[in-house]
């Protein structure tokens, strides 16, 4: 949280300290847990440890590709991007994870790179994703034990949180002159109020 405060507040030297002051992770603690629990014939326990392993990965790999979205569309490589969002993609849907998930790298990478066309489509997926079916949980056998297996809560709330960011935020300006734009809206805020 300082790191981030310091950051915001563009005090990049004093976010490099705190950052430096931090340990280097010597022994994955979630890993090794889930090899005692499995050694101890805890295969539930371990599972649950596995599979909040992998979630957690998957959204730190998210925000890795996101990243490197934003320094290749900075560096002018569009094509990069959209190859990083591409590859995402695939690694989310090999995942299981919800096909709202495996699009964000995506319009990440639409969005910054201001194709109003695209991005009014991979929102209205997006959006369809959030309040469709496969919004509600994580698929597949590698979330079988998983706790945190309904998600529609989450995804209710981001979908109305996207929505009035698409309304409000200047990053999405360039959507709003689509002919689409007002019935994308219409269409979405319907879905909320239901």
């Amino acid at each position: 949280m300082l790191i981030a405060k310091a950051m915001q507040e563009e005090r990049y030297e004093d976010a490099q300290r705190i950052l430096d002051g931090i340990p280097d992770r010597t022994v994955d603690k979630e890993e090794r847990q889930a090899i005692l629990y499995a050694r101890e014939g805890k295969d539930e326990d371990a599972a649950r440890t596995w599979e909040a392993r992998v979630i957690r990965i998957a959204a730190d790999l998210m925000g890795a590709i996101v990243g490197l979205i934003e320094i290749a569309l900075r560096d002018g490589r569009k094509d990069d991007a959209l190859e990083c969002a591409y590859r995402a993609q695939l690694a989310f849907e090999a995942l299981g994870q919800p096909a709202w998930m495996s699009l964000m790298p995506r319009l990440a990478a639409v969005t910054a790179s201001g194709d109003s066309g695209e991005a009014i489509e991979l929102l209205d997926a997006v959006m369809a994703s959030l309040h469709g079916g496969d919004s509600a949980a994580l698929q597949g056998p590698l979330y079988r034990y998983s706790d945190l297996n309904d998600l529609t809560d989450l995804t209710s709330r981001m979908g109305a949180l996207l929505l009035s960011e698409v309304e409000n935020e200047d990053e999405y300006a360039f959507v709003r002159a689509v002919p689409a734009y007002r019935s994308f809206v219409e269409k979405w805020k319907a879905v909320g109020s239901v």
